[in-house]
């Protein structure tokens, strides 16, 4: 996040009302159960259905199996869910570095649809084109016509 012309330091200002990873989503969920067979041994694992508001209403996104530690912290975190909340509002980031996997970050209770299936897309454009914090902190408090980040850091192909 930021403020203009500096970054803004993580928790340091009581006016913002709202936490958010950075790249983050929010997505609706449902649970599924799926069972995996190999040849020596039979596992049964959680599939996830991650759901996008649309103009239509709900729309699957993707299913996912979280990591187990991050499906133990849903699991445990659905329990807090107000009472005749169907499908809880969890915010998401997808870990492209190590495993390219969505991770699951934390219940948001106070959120009551999932983010927009064009935010959701906007955030995929954003970790393919693999924009770096030095570049926001270089690019952002610049004008358009005083943003020379492309002449120094891209090398021209020929």
């Amino acid at each position: 996040i930021f403020k203009p012309n500096d970054p803004f330091p993580l928790l340091s200002a009581k006016q913002i009302f709202e936490r958010k990873f950075q790249n983050s989503v929010y997505f609706s969920c449902q649970r599924h159960h799926s069972h995996s067979h190999s040849q020596s041994h039979s596992s049964t694992h959680t599939v996830w259905s991650l759901l996008v508001s649309t103009e239509y209403g709900l729309s699957e996104f993707r299913q996912v199996v979280f990591p187990p530690s991050d499906e133990e912290r849903l699991l445990k975190d659905i329990p807090k869910l107000p009472s005749g909340s169907n499908s809880p509002i969890i915010e998401c980031i997808y870990e492209s570095v190590q495993r390219a996997e969505w991770r699951y970050i934390g219940l948001r209770k106070t959120k009551m649809k999932p983010s927009k299936v064009r935010a959701v897309m906007e955030t995929m454009i954003v970790l393919a084109e693999g924009v770096t914090l030095d570049e926001l902190i270089f690019r952002v408090p610049r004008s358009k016509n005083n943003d020379d980040w492309m002449a120094r850091h891209i090398k021209p192909l020929w």
